[in-house]
């Protein structure tokens, strides 16, 4: 390999905001010492951006998907106000994503929380029961595949959450 193979230059995202992190390898560099600074300069990068997420343990990913679960549950029951929205669009992340391919495709977290304010003032969150309960959580790295038993037409529903760090970052809908 010769001197201009063992040029590798990485730039990272963080130099677009501001600060300049280059990692150089030359002939005297190893791919570990390359590595270290690879790393480096994705953390400082993710740190710039507000990225501080963190693994969650898988208690505190159930106790998560629990607070959704019944803070969506209370957004749709009859009598349902504006800060009932609020409360769970607090714990979504601003990034937040939700996904239903089989129902319409991907929709923003502004998409769906001003769908949500529509609906509730047309009237249309009008349930006397929870529509979901919770039947069993799976938890991955930042993660949870979950089901959920819809219990009006009494169909197993399938949802992944995704998290940023205690925030949920994406829901993606399994079910038609």
């Amino acid at each position: 390999m010769n001197n201009l193979n063992r040029l590798v230059i990485s730039i990272s995202i963080s130099s677009l905001i501001g600060w300049s992190g280059l990692a150089v390898a030359d002939s005297n560099t190893n791919t570990a010492q390359l590595a270290a600074a690879q790393a480096t300069a994705l953390s400082d990068t993710s740190a710039a951006l507000g990225n501080t997420s963190t693994t969650l343990s898988a208690a505190q990913i159930r106790q998560q998907v629990e607070q959704v679960n019944a803070a969506q549950n209370q957004m749709m029951r009859q009598g349902s106000v504006p800060a009932d929205i609020a409360a769970l669009f607090a714990l979504y992340s601003a990034g937040f994503s939700y996904l239903h391919p089989q129902y319409g495709g991907t929709y923003s977290r502004a998409e769906l929380e001003q769908n949500s304010l529509r609906n509730q003032a047309a009237g249309r969150f009008n349930l006397t029961q929870d529509r979901y309960q919770i039947r069993q959580i799976l938890t991955g790295h930042n993660a949870a595949a979950v089901e959920r038993l819809e219990l009006a037409s009494g169909q197993t529903h399938l949802t992944v959450f995704e998290f940023s760090g205690d925030k949920v970052s994406r829901i993606i809908e399994y079910w038609q």
